[in-house]
């Protein structure tokens, strides 16, 4: 429907933690940080006038707190999909509006992030160079696996098969070359220039 409204224009996905017009706000981690908690910067963001429901956000399943409270958000943008979005890596298509989604059946647009990883709503992976590997890292508390939403309106569980794609403890800028899991969120995420 944004698209609709838009001229095929896809929601703004910066992944910069201070842009006001994203599809969605703020920034989670596990500090005193209030946006953790904060629903007014679900509300305040592009998607919301869409999908008017905070809880909608948030999977039952992700049991991340902070203060004690549930945080409000489990779910990552594509960092290859959205306007103003920059992409991860060098030489691979980024995609701001519907008509360059080539096979919307097999474009993720959103995932659930692992709750040490979720930060600014921008799901990168890195697609180039000796280092391939996950930058934020997807979810697994659906045993071991994690829900997709696709360009195409549809939805698709995952489950992980290799243990490095969703660690129990997060070790920030690890590569994890030669995943079949990466190889994966690769062939759906994007598309060689």
């Amino acid at each position: 429907m944004y698209a609709d409204d838009n001229r095929g224009g896809l929601v703004p996905n910066s992944g910069s933690y201070y842009y006001t017009n994203d599809w969605v706000l703020g920034v989670l981690d596990f500090t005193q940080q209030p946006d953790n908690t904060n629903t007014l910067k679900i509300t305040q963001a592009k998607l919301y006038p869409y999908n008017n429901a905070v809880e909608i956000y948030h999977c039952p399943d992700d049991l991340s707190t902070v203060r004690g409270q549930l945080r409000v958000r489990s779910y990552s943008m594509n960092a290859y999909v959205g306007d103003q979005t920059m992409g991860w890596s060098a030489g691979f298509q980024t995609m701001i509006n519907r008509s360059q989604i080539r096979q919307p059946d097999r474009t993720f647009v959103f995932i659930e992030e692992h709750p040490d990883s979720i930060n600014d709503g921008f799901f990168a992976v890195d697609m180039a160079g000796p280092g391939v590997g996950i930058v934020d890292f997807p979810a697994a508390y659906h045993y071991y696996g994690a829900n997709l939403g696709f360009a195409d309106g549809s939805a698709q569980y995952r489950q992980w098969v290799d243990a490095r794609t969703s660690p129990t403890r997060l070790r920030f800028g690890v590569s994890t070359p030669n995943n079949p899991d990466i190889a994966w969120l690769q062939s759906v995420s994007t598309y060689r220039k």
